[in-house]
Parts: structure tokens; C-alpha cells; sequence
């Protein structure tokens, strides 16, 4: 049937390239359907008067064989990057995202957005300026929990029943119990200096990873440290510094931008296993690894000197693939899930890569995407305040700051929000 070859052209052209029919094809549509008679044919002699749906079944047929040579063409490792308008999402708030990039929903959070964990359906937001762990729920679409942190924090990592934050300024890792609002654990090491003013090209290199019920946290020092449930702290020394950290695809994998590397580090033994070389583009341009993701069998680096995505066989462990996102990726942040990849940028920029298609690029619009999670079955981005990241001012307790746009509108302090007053540092965290 003609619309049947519309409706099954439409869909592909969404799903595949993210583009809808242009209006004239769907006017024809509507008027098929409306038995509209301006779409008759002039007659032809004596001959019975013709209709245009043959018309439409050709055009359908060619829609189809379209959507059908750009899927074949999306299979070329050069990709097709396919360009969404600029959407409006909340400032300093939390966003769950379709599978096309666009927002479904939007939450406020109390302070500035630091990072983003993802483990099932929930999301887990540490910010600063109102110091919190924010606990968010995609099935709900409400907030769970929200709890008061003494501590600046720089990373999230949760997995299981466990969710471990790592501080900013010292050797600090807390782990929280999923559903309790109170410390479960403190692990304290010696931490090197951090930075105090970041730039594009001088990162924080804060992360944070759960796997094998430890923690593993990087500071850019030469040392992983790994924290125990009890808060018993090891630490691992590395061949190269230790600039981030991510646990999957059966191991724990640590980048370092000096030489431009990816370490595998066995989560039982705590040893390197070894050390695969992310090689630079044609250019004289040396790689500069700026971020780190892994599925349950395949890592993925980004490159933020040469806009390059690798893909690290976890079984091999070489890498086998290379992909140019087609811009700038300083200060870009990746999650993976399965066969996707998040790329999350300040600039406002969120893009979608699967292995088999083409690259989904979205803009948002006034807001630094400064945070990216995901998991099986949700993924999240998290927005600031444009031109943020290098912000280290003081903690100002939240006040005067506002959340609009999709989420609920918010103003006021901490205490307006919650009814209760943040909780005073105390002594034994202070340094």
C-alpha cells in the first residue's frame, strides 16, 4: 500500500538520519487521506480520470531506497554527522536524555554540577556552591535524595549498593549506601597539589571508578589509590601519571597524557597488565587523551588535541578503530553504554556515536554540558552555567541562584530549598 511505503520511509529517515519529511510530502499525505479531489489528475480523453497515488507510491519507493543508501552509508568509518536544532535545558540541573540526544525531562540541582554517575535507572549529581549528592530516579522523573556533603566534590562513581565521591582539594574518597544519607566509609591519603585554575589545557584530573567493591581515584599524580569498603587505602604505583579513571570490560583502565596511553590495571591483583599506545593524528599534533569510557567490552578514549575517538578491543586489548567527531573535544567528557557513546562538551554540545551509524550532534542552548552518564538503561548530562568549568570560587551556599527551563522553577538558598541549613565543616575534615 502507498502510505504503508510513507509511514515505513518516514520512520527510517527519523531513526537512521534524524531528519523528518518535508512538508510538501506531508501535505500530500494528509490530503490522500482526506480523499482531497485537487489531487486528481487532469483527465485524458475518455479514459477514466487518474488519482496521484501512484505518484506517491513512487516517491515512497524512492524515500525508502534513500533512507536505505544512507544507512548503507553510515556504515563508513568517516560517518554522517547529522546536526539536531539547539533545545533549551535547566541551568545547573540534570537532564535525562532520549536515545537521539534530545532531553526527555529536567531536574534541578541545589549548586553547580561537577559529574554524574549513572547505575540503572537512577543518576547520582555531586555539585559544589551548595556542596550535595543529588539522587535522581528516570523512571519517576523525580528526585530521590538529596544529601548535604562537607567536602568539595570532584568525581561520582556508584555501582551496586555503593556510591564513592572523591574530593577536589584532598586525598578524600566518602562511600555512601545507596538509599542511607549518612558516610558508610572515609578513606584519606596524601594527594599531590591540585590545580587551582582550570583551563583547556590544564584539566582536573580528579576521577573515580567502583569496581570489585573498591574504589580507584586519580589526581594526575604517578599513583592509583584504591580504597577499600572500610576505607582502607593501597596505593599503586603506575609507569605513567594516572590522569583518569574507569572500571569496565572486566578490568580497571587508567589514561595518562604523558605518553598518550591507556593502562589496564586487574582489579584483583591491583597490578598493570598492560599498556596500549593511543597513537596522534597525521598531523604533527601529539594525542592528548582527555577522557575515558568503557561498555562491558570495549574502551573508548577521547583524543582532545586531535577530536578523535578510539576504540580499545577489551579481549585484544589493541586499539581497532578511530573516529573523528569533526570539532574541537577539549574539556569533552564520554560515558558509554553497550554499542553507544555519549560525548558531552562545554560549548553545549552533546553527541551520540554508534558503532554501526552516524554521529548525532545536539545543542543546547546558554549552558555548559559539563557532565555525561550512562548505563543499560538510562542516560543523563548534566548542565552549568555557561563558561563555568574553571570556576573555583568560594561556596556561596546556593543563594540567589535560580533553576528555569524545563525543570521546576527555583530560587532561593539551601535552606529555603530543603528546610535545613547545610551541615558546618567540621574539624576532622578540615586539612
Amino acid at each position: 500500500m502507498p502510505l504503508d511505503v510513507y509511514h515505513e520511509g518516514r520512520e527510517r529517515s527519523i531513526a537512521e538520519l534524524g531528519l523528518e519529511l518535508g512538508e510538501d510530502l506531508r501535505s500530500l499525505q494528509e490530503g490522500i487521506l482526506a480523499d482531497d479531489h485537487a489531487l486528481a489528475a487532469p483527465p485524458h480523453g475518455p479514459g477514466p480520470t487518474q488519482r496521484r497515488p501512484a505518484l506517491v507510491i513512487i516517491v515512497g519507493a524512492l524515500l525508502l531506497a534513500c533512507a536505505a543508501g544512507a544507512a548503507f552509508l553510515l556504515d563508513d568509518r568517516e560517518r554522517l554527522i547529522v546536526d539536531r536544532p539547539v533545545v533549551d535545558v535547566a541551568v545547573d540541573a540534570v537532564a535525562g536524555v532520549r536515545s537521539d540526544g534530545r532531553p526527555a525531562f529536567a531536574l534541578p540541582l541545589p549548586g553547580r554540577p561537577t559529574a554524574i554517575a549513572a547505575h540503572g535507572d537512577q543518576v547520582y549529581a555531586v555539585s559544589v556552591d551548595a556542596s550535595a549528592l543529588t539522587i535522581a530516579d528516570a523512571r519517576t522523573r523525580r528526585i530521590v535524595r538529596t544529601v548535604p556533603l562537607v567536602m568539595r566534590p570532584a568525581a561520582v562513581a556508584a555501582r551496586g549498593n555503593a556510591v564513592w565521591i572523591a574530593d577536589a582539594r584532598r586525598g578524600l574518597a566518602v562511600r555512601f549506601r545507596v538509599g542511607h544519607a549518612w558516610v558508610a566509609a572515609r578513606a584519606t591519603w596524601r594527594r599531590r597539589p591540585p590545580i587551582k585554575t582550570v583551563t583547556p589545557r590544564r584539566l582536573d584530573r580528579t576521577s573515580i571508578a567502583v569496581a570489585a567493591h573498591h574504589a580507584w581515584v586519580t589526581d594526575g599524580s604517578g599513583a592509583l589509590v584504591r580504597a577499600g569498603p572500610h576505607g582502607d587505602v593501597r596505593t599503586i604505583g603506575l609507569p605513567q601519571p594516572a590522569d583518569g579513571v574507569v572500571a569496565g570490560a572486566g578490568a580497571v583502565w587508567v589514561f595518562s597524557h604523558r605518553p598518550a596511553t591507556v593502562m589496564r590495571v586487574d582489579h584483583r591483583t591491583a597490578r598493570v597488565t598492560d599498556v596500549v599506545p593511543i597513537a596522534g593524528g597525521s598531523g604533527s599534533t601529539p594525542p592528548a587523551p582527555i577522557s575515558i569510557a568503557a561498555s562491558a567490552t570495549t574502551v573508548w578514549v577521547l583524543d582532545g588535541s586531535t577530536a578523535t575517538l578510539s576504540r580499545i578491543d577489551a579481549r585484544t586489548r589493541r586499539v581497532t578503530a578511530t573516529r573523528r567527531l569533526g570539532r574541537e573535544s577539549l574539556r569533552c567528557r564520554l560515558a558509554a553504554a553497550g554499542t553507544t557513546v555519549w560525548v558531552a562538551c562545554p560549548d553545549g554540545s552533546v553527541m551520540r556515536v554508534a558503532e554501526r551509524a552516524g554521529i548525532r550532534r545536539v545543542a543546547f542552548g546558554n549552558v555548559s554540558i559539563v557532565g555525561v552518564a550512562a548505563s543499560d538503561r538510562s542516560a543523563w548530562i548534566a548542565a552549568a552555567t555557561a563558561g563555568t568549568l574553571g570556576r573555583r570560587g568560594r561556596d556561596d551556599g546556593g543563594a540567589n541562584r535560580a533553576v528555569t527551563g524545563m525543570g521546576p522553577f527555583v530560587t532561593g538558598s539551601a535552606e529555603d530549598r530543603f528546610g535545613r541549613r547545610r551541615s558546618p565543616r567540621r574539624s576532622q575534615d578540615r586539612k
